[in-house]
């Protein structure tokens, strides 16, 4: 008989969690914090002792929950595994979507006798680093699988039907039968995916079910009723899945009977016990009155929010000092990010893809640096109400804040927009570029109704609509490259809810060839509409004309214009200049058709400083 070793039970589960983790780099975290680490490669769950870096949380939420001031928590990436709300995503018998993922209760005001406000001690939230890692990737999804095939009764190729009974905590609503419970209705998916394949929304809603009457209805509410918007596709017929096309799907709610199907097509067949993830998650990251958070190096993607309700964001910031640095969020079916309080800084991240904004923001004293903010208003809301980049609105907007070395640019609607009452805002050394293409969109910088705010050094060129579109007082915009945008450089059209856009300072800024791409040989092409009552100073102008505008008087030579009392400095300048296609130029060109097709070479062409260079040159300034 050999012999047998017997070892402690302690030092056998500890060498299976070390094993578990072996891979993993050594991190010992920053001096002076309390450390948790989380891995959901490990299997360490409460009510068990975890945290440690040999013995990490498997599930991200319950390390969160015990997070207070002082504490950092270093979360692990792999490859190919993210995190969920459950573990490893899976829905279970009865599936239920919670409304938050990552909180931190015992951060917030009264969550704690450790969080004392402002001068609490600071938490971090990171990735873990060492060779190897990865950036980890929080998601808003459930894996579904038990996929019951209709292809034999139907006829439809690789059509698929799931029983859909996820419910929504965020939708609960009072139990009068159980005092002090709460019903929760089915939530039904604004976005599902195969791997990494996003897969197309056909009917369903903007907003939640309860918003609407008809099924298939995807207006606006009733303020723009009669507008059709969006990039869902509408359904046909009255059994709309029969009608899907390859990697569509279509969400069936009975509201009557209260049941739901969810039916899918997709291009191949789905292999045994493959399964597809579905959006339920309403808040993916949400930091209520929290104060002196740092949160790094995460990528967050794939929310549900307008199922719940309108303009919601996958991640939140509410709080005082809080830093956000180098996060990704993408996917989110409604915005992005939203920044909440005093002293935020959000800097170095992506917010792309998300269905109505990449970011909004309140409060004061915020900055907004280096980031890259893309492709957004990917659902197609409508460009004029909620559209948009970036979009600051409303009683206790932002003021006293700064955009800084942003790169906003492809987003479905406008680029930055400040829309009544923002102000002391500085927009300084963006890339605002080919923004809009859904509509009449599309304005570059949108100065709504908004005062005192500074607009300097950036470039903002490709739009479909104005450049900068200026309505307000005290306004300084200086030094900018403004050029290629298909409607005017810098507009201030009339406004009922201001007597004038006046009092405003225009000087040392660059306009070329703006409000001519679509206008082709019309004699209005403006570069400059103006009204009377602002200081315009020292610019340079180039293009076919160029045609200018003051207080509705047109002037189609820079000669009047000075006659009319504007832009009278010896420094200002104009050139006719023809637009410069590409089969126009001897040197390699950085504009003309590239600018027509929205080329990503010019995004990089600002970035070098080549695109500025170029112009100069070809306009003889």
């Amino acid at each position: 008989m050999k012999n047998v070793i017997h070892h402690p039970a302690w030092l056998l589960l500890a060498a299976a969690a070390s094993a578990s983790c072996a891979a993993n780099p050594t991190d010992n975290g920053s001096y002076g914090y309390k450390h948790i680490y989380v891995d959901n490669l490990a299997s360490c769950k409460l009510p068990s002792t975890c945290g440690t870096q040999t013995n990490p949380y498997k599930n991200l939420r319950e390390a969160l929950s015990m997070v207070e001031p002082g504490s950092e928590v270093i979360v692990a990436g792999h490859a190919g595994t993210a995190y969920y709300n459950e573990d490893d995503g899976q829905p279970g018998a009865t599936p239920f979507a919670r409304q938050q993922f990552m909180q931190f209760p015992k951060l917030s005001k009264g969550g704690s006798a450790k969080a004392t406000g402002s001068n609490q001690a600071s938490t971090i939230v990171r990735a873990w680093k060492g060779t190897g890692m990865v950036r980890p990737v929080v998601r808003g999804t459930m894996k579904f699988g038990a996929w019951q095939s209709m292809a034999a009764q139907t006829g439809v190729s690789n059509l698929y039907a799931l029983s859909w009974t996820v419910k929504g905590e965020g939708l609960g609503t009072p139990d009068a039968a159980h005092p002090g419970a709460y019903t929760f209705p089915v939530v039904g998916p604004q976005q599902l995916y195969r791997g990494g394949v996003a897969l197309q929304q056909v009917g369903g809603f903007l907003y939640h079910k309860d918003s609407y009457d008809a099924e298939t209805q995807y207006q606006w509410p009733a303020r723009t009723a009669t507008r059709l918007i969006g990039r869902i596709e509408p359904a046909s017929g009255a059994t709309p899945w029969l009608n899907l096309s390859d990697n569509q799907f279509y969400y069936a709610y009975d509201k009557a009977a209260d049941v739901a199907t969810l039916y899918v097509r997709l291009a191949s067949p789905l292999a045994a016990n493959e399964t597809l993830e579905a959006s339920v998650q309403q808040f993916l990251l949400q930091a209520s009155n929290v104060n002196n958070l740092t949160v790094k190096d995460l990528v967050i993607e794939r929310s549900n929010g307008s199922a719940y309700s309108s303009q919601n964001s996958a991640v939140m910031f509410n709080g005082n000092n809080i830093v956000v640095d180098g996060i990704t969020v993408q996917d989110a079916d409604a915005i992005c990010v939203y920044l909440a309080g005093t002293k935020l800084t959000l800097k170095n991240s992506v917010l792309q893809r998300c269905g109505q904004m990449g970011l909004a923001a309140s409060g004061s004293n915020q900055t907004v640096s280096n980031n890259t903010i893309n492709y957004n208003n990917a659902k197609g809301f409508n460009e004029w109400w909620a559209g948009s980049g970036i979009k600051l609105i409303g009683n206790g907007a932002l003021t006293s804040s700064t955009f800084d070395g942003n790169q906003v640019a492809y987003n479905y609607g406008h680029g930055i927009w400040l829309d009544t009452d923002p102000t002391m805002i500085t927009i300084k050394n963006n890339i605002v570029a080919f923004n809009g293409d859904l509509g009449t969109g599309g304005i570059g910088v949108f100065i709504e109704i908004s005062n005192s705010n500074t607009i300097t050094s950036n470039q903002i060129f490709g739009n479909t609509n104005q450049g900068i579109q200026l309505k307000g007082t005290g306004n300084t915009v200086n030094s900018n490259l403004i050029a290629g945008n298909r409607a005017t450089g810098i507009a201030q059209p009339d406004d009922a809810r201001i007597t004038a856009s006046s009092g405003n300072t225009m000087k040392l800024n660059k306009f070329a060839w703006n409000d001519e791409v679509v206008n082709g040989s019309s004699n209005y092409r403006f570069a400059v509409q103006l009204a009377k009552g602002n200081t315009v100073n020292d610019n340079k102008y180039c293009g076919s004309g160029p045609f200018l505008s003051v207080g509705g008087v047109n002037a189609y030579d820079f000669a009047t214009w000075r006659a009319n009392g504007m832009d009278t400095s010896s420094l200002s300048s104009s050139k006719t200049v023809a637009y410069p296609y590409e089969t126009n130029l001897t040197k390699p060109a950085l504009l003309g058709n590239k600018m027509v097709g929205r080329s990503t070479q010019l995004i990089a062409d600002a970035k070098s400083g080549a695109l500025q260079t170029s112009i100069a040159s070809y306009c003889g300034w």
